[in-house]
């Protein structure tokens, strides 16, 4: 059976049918509920119409896990939460994201009471193993600017997927 993801505060893989199977939209969001930044309602959202026992009736939560034979699967059906979303949600989704390369120290240092410049665990963890948060002072700069030109470009943080990258 395939794996799913699990959070950074849960380091233990689970089997894809036992992830379907979870009781609970909470044990559910404590292994995916961290892959849209700051915004577990997508998942939640999918959990709830397609799994959540107390919700739905017994064909459909089957019908959902027949259909789910793979990760990628689940993870392109809950991107549809995202698409159907409004346009101004979907804004909100891109600006929750940290900006790149920004020290970890500058981010906890700078929270604001809107939580826009907090950094989730799982960025901070992908950005550590994709060697970000040690840059020397001349390549911090240099994606400082950056971020802060094509911030002023597109009124959204740059994005970029570190979870395999490297600097």
């Amino acid at each position: 059976a395939a794996a799913a993801m699990s959070s950074p505060s849960s380091p233990t893989m689970i089997p894809l049918d036992v992830l379907l199977a979870l009781p609970t939209a909470t044990e559910f969001l404590a292994h995916l509920g961290g892959i849209y930044e700051k915004s577990p309602t997508f998942v939640e959202q999918f959990y709830t119409e397609n799994l959540c026992p107390t919700s739905n009736d017994a064909s459909t939560t089957q019908a959902t896990k027949a259909r789910i034979t793979n990760i990628k699967i689940l993870f392109d059906e809950i991107k549809q939460y995202v698409s159907r979303s409004p346009s101004e949600v979907q804004l909100e989704l891109l600006r929750s994201h940290p900006d790149l390369c920004l020290k970890l120290e500058q981010i906890d240092a700078t929270q604001r009471e809107d939580d826009e410049a907090t950094i989730t665990e799982e960025s901070r963890q992908e950005q550590g193993r994709a060697g970000l948060a040690t840059l020397t002072p001349d390549e911090r700069q240099n994606f400082t600017k950056w971020n802060e030109d094509y911030k002023s470009k597109f009124n959204i943080p740059f994005i970029l997927a570190v979870r395999n990258a490297s600097k």
